[in-house]
């Protein structure tokens, strides 16, 4: 059931780690790291979707709230989930990494967890998790064998006729680039100028995330625009 299956994932870091490495199907020796971790690959949606529901409940952004070491109960109120089911789903949490358990039972976050988790934190990308590849893409998935048969697939075009969709895709993605071109803009940091440029198109840009990044940090001046393509 449910429960088994969470604890079979809750295991299984501990199985990769080495400490039962004849019930794991991780690499077993330098020579074979370059080789499928079969477990890993067959239970990593279990961390998506704990991924998912800790956004969804606002697991993250409570714990930063509160300064870090928030206990069950504290968690249950903010969430609004008073069952059992939530001490599961954060021992999923614990066991991927984006929560520490303390020993007196109190929750804090990761450092990754605080900075691309946390909504207040300029690094968040957790709309673009949690609304595009948790609530659009996630579920579309499980049809791939399908589509693999048959070449049979939902295209863009059907998929945004309808409003809803076609926003919340681009508020998500809007989030997931702001993210992204704060990165690379980082990376370019000192080898790349815009210098006396007065005008910059971002082509395909969509929301238009990158333009408003680069422009916004390198140079405030200058206008953007962003054609998307059709």
């Amino acid at each position: 059931g449910l429960h088994a299956a969470s604890a079979r994932f809750a295991a299984a870091p501990a199985l990769r780690l080495g400490r039962s490495r004849a019930l794991s199907t991780a690499p077993v020796d330098d020579e074979m790291e370059d080789d499928i971790d079969v477990d890993g690959v067959a239970y990593g949606f279990m961390a998506s979707q704990a991924l998912f529901a800790g956004l969804e409940l606002g697991i993250f952004d409570a714990i930063a709230a509160a300064g870090g070491s928030v206990d069950l109960p504290s968690l249950q109120r903010s969430s609004g989930v008073t069952a059992p089911r939530l001490q599961t789903l954060l021992t999923a949490l614990v066991a991927s990494k984006a929560l520490r358990r303390s020993r007196d039972g109190a929750y804090d976050l990761s450092p990754n967890a605080a900075r691309f988790l946390v909504s207040s934190s300029r690094h968040f990308y957790g709309d673009y998790l949690k609304l595009q590849i948790g609530r659009q893409f996630y579920h579309r998935m499980g049809a791939l064998t399908d589509v693999m048969k048959t070449g049979e697939a939902p295209s863009y075009a059907s998929w945004f006729s309808d409003p809803e969709v076609a926003a919340t895709y681009t508020r998500a993605q809007h989030n997931g680039s702001v993210a992204t071109a704060k990165a690379l803009l980082k990376r370019m940091a000192g080898s790349v100028s815009l210098d006396g440029a007065s005008k910059m198109l971002d082509v395909g840009g969509g929301s238009g995330a990158f333009s408003y990044v680069f422009t916004g940090e390198m140079q405030p001046r200058c206008s953007r625009e962003a054609a998307e393509m059709q």
